[in-house]
């Protein structure tokens, strides 16, 4: 029996697929007869995306963001008020974060001069999932830089969150990665970027929340006080036309659109949706995508859990695919995966009800699944084991 540490998003991470890929990972391990904790690691921003290749500002850019930062300070002082009652809805949302998160078998907290200290629990370090190598907001100890020579690195469905890195970045994969035991990564672009760096036989896997099956997540979802059927959106980017389209869908339908604000896009957010959901945790998530009628997201854990509970969707894409900010190769790889590449909805398209309202073959998605979770799972253990 290994005794596996997990280094994940998962303090104080207060975004759904983050800590709902954390969970499953968990009990994923502890299936297979390992001890597990979470490691709670609290990151120090200032030592996060330092890696980033140095770019010169054009006198555009600087005047852009100074007007950027005018405009904000108006709008905060208009909204002050408003803001105050939202901030308090997410103070409560956050509050069924922790005890979803306090659920999950963890360690006190390290930061980033004590981490070492994690030697003396674990014999092995499993980091993955979710983007856990996105150096724009994560640092060297997601490599695993501070285990012992004597103790076994893996890294299991790990995803960089985007299909190019810096060449800062690159070089800091290259001198760390060469210590791990076994590398597996989320998605295709992880495996290109590995193999760019001297990294080949790089396994590519499955998702964490994939590889426990519906009747496990039955058991996790908390069933929504909605009346009715119902419209699910949850929207990550800053798109309101995207946002202007869903509600004009519900308003076609007859249908009310379900929402999860997310207070950093201000008004284009907060106004979003005929009922605004702010007192849900992860539970609840699940299980207000389980009983929607249909979804509509940019998210690519609300795409797992709508496959998983067969639902119909439309993937909104979050970036143009020329952005340099874009991740939309996580949505591309995983769709591919479940054979739904024709639910994409581009980032300037209407979306399409006659593909909406479409059926899924949700028989050959879940026995694509299937076959994955078997040799993921089967990899998973075959590395702990190893």
């Amino acid at each position: 029996m290994a005794k596996v540490g997990i280094l994940t998003l998962y303090h104080k991470n207060y975004n759904y697929g983050g800590i709902l890929q954390a969970y499953a990972l968990q009990k994923t391990i502890e299936k297979e007869g390992h001890e597990c904790s979470q490691i709670c690691y609290e990151r120090d921003y200032n030592n996060c995306n330092k890696w980033q290749d140095s770019k010169k500002k054009s006198l555009g850019e600087i005047v852009g963001k100074v007007n950027d930062k005018i405009s904000q300070k108006v709008d905060n002082a208009l909204n002050k008020k408003k803001h105050a009652l939202i901030n308090e809805k997410i103070a409560l949302r956050n509050k069924m974060f922790d005890k979803f998160i306090d659920s999950i078998n963890h360690t006190d907290v390290f930061k980033r001069e004590n981490i070492a200290e994690t030697n003396e629990l674990f014999d092995t370090f499993v980091v993955g999932s979710d983007q856990v190598w996105n150096f724009t907001f994560t640092d060297e100890s997601y490599l695993l830089d501070f285990a012992a020579a004597d103790k076994k690195k893996i890294a299991y469905a790990a995803s960089f969150g985007k299909s190019k890195l810096s060449n800062k970045e690159n070089e800091l994969v290259k001198n760390l990665a060469s210590s791990f035991k076994h590398i597996s990564v989320r998605e295709q672009a992880g495996v290109n970027i590995l193999a760019e760096n001297g990294f080949n036989n790089i396994d590519l896997v499955l998702d964490p929340t994939l590889l426990l099956e519906r009747n496990d997540w039955e058991q996790v979802a908390a069933m929504p006080d909605i009346d009715g059927q119902y419209i699910f959106s949850y929207m990550l980017g800053n798109n309101p036309k995207q946002r202007q389209r869903i509600m004009k869908l519900g308003k076609q339908l007859g249908l009310k659109v379900v929402t999860f604000p997310m207070v950093a896009y201000g008004d284009n957010d907060t106004d979003f949706g005929d009922i605004q959901v702010y007192e849900a945790g992860p539970a609840e998530f699940v299980g207000l995508i389980r009983n929607a009628k249909y979804v509509l997201t940019d998210s690519f854990h609300a795409c797992v859990f709508s496959a998983i509970f067969a639902k119909k969707i439309g993937v909104m894409l979050r970036y143009k695919d020329d952005s340099g900010e874009s991740m939309n190769s996580r949505i591309y790889s995983l769709l591919n995966m479940f054979g739904m590449q024709d639910r994409i909805i581009g980032y300037d398209d209407e979306i399409d009800m006659n593909m909406l309202d479409s059926d899924i073959d949700y028989v050959g998605v879940h026995n694509n699944i299937s076959n994955m979770r078997q040799a993921s799972l089967g990899k998973l253990v075959n590395y702990i084991n190893d």
